[in-house]
Formats: structure tokens, C-alpha cells, sequence
């Protein structure tokens, strides 16, 4: 009688702990991924698009994510050359960047610095114009005094 007692009482506490709310705590294996185009439908998983997609979400709390309508997206990687400045050696830096294309903004993410290096409205944009290495976008005037770049590489 004891040991049937014994063994209620433990299945009891098993229950009770893996019911406490203070202890259940969700783990994400991988980051969540967008939905596309006005009907938000979705596409193969992509890694690069999901931590893109985590960025922006998180991007000054969440501002941008409601009216996020995501259309496309294009990954590359940045080679840049860093010069040491208290000595001659030369690092290479590879960065890994995502342009998001969504319906009212354009979004340059470093994917390594976890972080949006530019964001255009696309309102502001007066003209495009194809280049043999890229996309050069002309702003409206208060928006290029802001934009240190303007010049997208493809």
C-alpha cells in the first residue's frame, strides 16, 4: 500500500513540475521565417531570410515588422580590406549582407553584425539607374543628406 502511494505521489510531482509555468521556458531551434507578398505565403526555408527577418523585428522594437510586406530578397557577400592603424598588416573582413525588397522600404542587413546598415523609404526614391556593377539610387534631397550611400552593389 505504501509503495502504490509512494509511486502516486512522484507521477504527481513529475506532473506538477513539468506543469510550472516559471519553469517551461521555449526554446527556438532556428529563427521564425517571413511570409511574402500581400498574401503572405510562404516560401522554402531560408536561413538568411529568417535572421533578416529577425532583425528587422527587433529593429527599434518591432516598429517596422506590422506593416512589413516582403517581397523578395538577395544575399551576398562584402569582401572589405582593413588596414591596422598601429601597424601595416591588412585583415581581411568577409560580411554577409541581405537587400530585402519590401513594399514601402528597402532594407541592407549585415547578416554577420546582426544589424540594418540602411533603410530607404520608397517614397524617397526619385530615380534608378543601372549600373554594369550595381544600382545607383538617386534620394529626394532630405533623405540623401542623410545616406552616406547610395550606390547598391548587385
Amino acid at each position: 500500500m505504501s509503495g502504490t502511494l509512494d509511486a502516486v505521489s512522484k507521477v504527481s510531482e513529475g506532473v506538477s513540475n513539468t506543469i510550472d509555468d516559471k519553469r517551461v521556458k521555449l526554446v527556438r531551434f532556428r529563427p521564425i521565417r517571413p511570409f511574402y507578398g500581400n498574401t503572405k505565403y510562404m516560401k522554402q526555408y531560408s536561413e538568411e531570410d529568417a535572421i533578416g527577418y529577425e532583425i528587422i523585428s527587433n529593429y527599434k522594437g518591432g516598429k517596422f515588422v506590422n506593416e512589413l510586406i516582403w517581397m523578395d530578397s538577395f544575399v551576398w557577400t562584402v569582401k572589405h580590406v582593413k588596414t591596422d592603424k598601429e601597424s601595416a598588416d591588412k585583415k581581411k573582413i568577409d560580411d554577409l549582407q541581405l537587400l530585402v525588397l519590401d513594399i514601402n522600404r528597402i532594407y541592407l542587413i549585415s547578416l554577420i553584425k546582426y544589424k540594418i546598415i540602411m533603410k530607404i523609404a520608397v517614397e524617397d526614391i526619385l530615380e534608378t539607374m543601372e549600373l554594369q556593377n550595381g544600382i545607383l539610387l538617386k534620394l529626394s534631397a532630405s533623405t540623401s543628406k542623410k545616406m552616406k550611400v547610395r550606390l547598391l552593389f548587385l
